[in-house]
Formats: C-alpha cells, sequence, structure tokens
C-alpha cells in the first residue's frame, strides 16, 4: 500500500498487454514511458487499508514503539544490542564532541546541559517518550519533509523519515547518555540496514517469482500462494513470541 505507484504501474502495462492482443514478449513497453494515471477506486482502496493497518496492526504499532524506545528522553530498558560498529561510532564522535566543546567556557556548557535535564519530581516511570516541544518538532519536520518530496514526485518512505527525524532531535536534545548512546546508535543501524536489505530481498525476490510463475504456470501459482500464507502464518507466530500476546491482533 505505501508503494502502490508500483502495483498501478504493473496493472497499467498488463492492461496494455490484454489490450493489444500480442504475445507478452513480442509487447514494448513504450506506454510506461508516460506518466501512469492511477484509477480513484484503487487509491481510495489502499487509503483505507493503510488507515486501518495503522489503526489495528500490532506489527504496525510494535514499528511505532521501536522509533519511541529508540528516541526517548529518559533511560529504560534497550531493545537492540551494542556492537563493535555502533560502540566505535559513539566513541569517535564523542572524541570529536570533547574537541568541539573545549573552547566553549565550561559556565555556559553547564547551562546548555542543565536546559536538558527534565524536571527533578518527574517520575521516568510516567514520563512520556517525548515533551511537547520535541514532539511537536518531530511531527513538523517530518511533515514538511514527506509534503515536500511528495510534491517533487520523490519516492520516499515516510516511516524512514518519521523514524531519522526522531533520531535526530534525540541526540540533539541530548536524549542519548553515554551508557545508552552505544544502544541506540545500534538499534538505528538495525532500523537502516534493514530497510536497506529489504529493497535488495524484494527485487530478488520478485525476479525469482517471476521466472517460477512463467515456467510453472498454474501449479506454480498455486505453490507460492500456499507458501505465502504458511510464512505469512509463521511470521505472525514469531511476532508473538517476541512482543508478547499483545502482538495476536497483528494482520
Amino acid at each position: 500500500v505505501n508503494f502502490i505507484g508500483v502495483p498501478l504501474a504493473g496493472l497499467a502495462a498488463f492492461d496494455a498487454w490484454k489490450a493489444s492482443g500480442q504475445l507478452p514478449e513480442a509487447l514494448s513497453m513504450s506506454m510506461l514511458d508516460e506518466p501512469v494515471v492511477g484509477e480513484t477506486h484503487w487509491l481510495l482502496l489502499a487509503g483505507v487499508v493503510m488507515a486501518v493497518t495503522l489503526c489495528l496492526s500490532a506489527r504496525a504499532k510494535s514499528v511505532t514503539e521501536t522509533e519511541v524506545n529508540l528516541g526517548r528522553q529518559h533511560e529504560g530498558a534497550e531493545r537492540f544490542r551494542a556492537g563493535p560498529l555502533s560502540r566505535a561510532l559513539v566513541r569517535g564522535w564523542m572524541a570529536v564532541g570533547s574537541r568541539m566543546i573545549a573552547p566553549i567556557p565550561t559556565r555556559l556548557t553547564r547551562r546548555l546541559a542543565e536546559r536538558l535535564l527534565p524536571p527533578p519530581d518527574a517520575d521516568a516511570d510516567e514520563r512520556p517518550a517525548f515533551d511537547l516541544l520535541r514532539a511537536s518538532i518531530n511531527l513538523t519536520v517530518a511533515s514538511v519533509l514527506i509534503a515536500a518530496a511528495t510534491s517533487l514526485k520523490l519516492p520516499l518512505s515516510t516511516t524512514y523519515v518519521s523514524f531519522m527525524v526522531a533520531m535526530g532531535t534525540s541526540l540533539a536534545d541530548g536524549a542519548w547518555g553515554r551508557e545508552s548512546a552505544v544502544y541506540r546508535v545500534a538499534g538505528v543501524l538495525s532500523v537502516i540496514g534493514g530497510w536497506l536489505l529489504t529493497a535488495a530481498i524484494a527485487f530478488a525476490t520478485a525476479a525469482a517469482f517471476a521466472v517460477v510463475m512463467r515456467g510453472g504456470g498454474a501449479v506454480a501459482i498455486a505453490v507460492l500462494v500456499v507458501l505465502a500464507v504458511a510464512r505469512l502464518y509463521r511470521s505472525r507466530q514469531e511476532h508473538r513470541q517476541r512482543f508478547g500476546p499483545a502482538a495476536s491482533g497483528s494482520a
């Protein structure tokens, strides 16, 4: 649904072939050189699916929980394990930061650090992950970037933009302390690496599926559907084991 343009372009290509009456390998895809106009009912249906999923899917909620957990302003249980890369990055940038603030008067750095401290009477268990200022910055900056890129017809992941904005504000306002920074950085690297790998895996898997369906016909399609359903069920079970009974509502 998030990349609805890709399947709509595929549907347009299929409709063009169906209307031509030619063999699939003989049809030129020059029609895709022109802008593909999406049909309104498909776009509305995709929007409804996305809205319902965001409200009901435990898997979608766990994505939000991961973002909030990595960007929260107070200490707590860390979900990701620190690795050599995250430790090296934190160590290196802490050394750079120490050199950059060395010329700044100690009194000024102390006053700046005090402005980042939470209120003394705030309970860590009851505090929200973000204060109102950082929450408003996260929403505003992410919305502006998404709207600007969309108006320029640039492809982007709304989840990726929202995630990186939250990580940037967390880093800037001192939410990542010395003890938690390595775990937060490890989480960011894990998420970014997962997105990059997803693109390569999706490309290779789509190519493999196309070859199998072309060679195996209806039988191959039926087998792939069964495998997809089985994999979705297995993924749902793994998600429940990882995040607990609350994940039972995942779609």
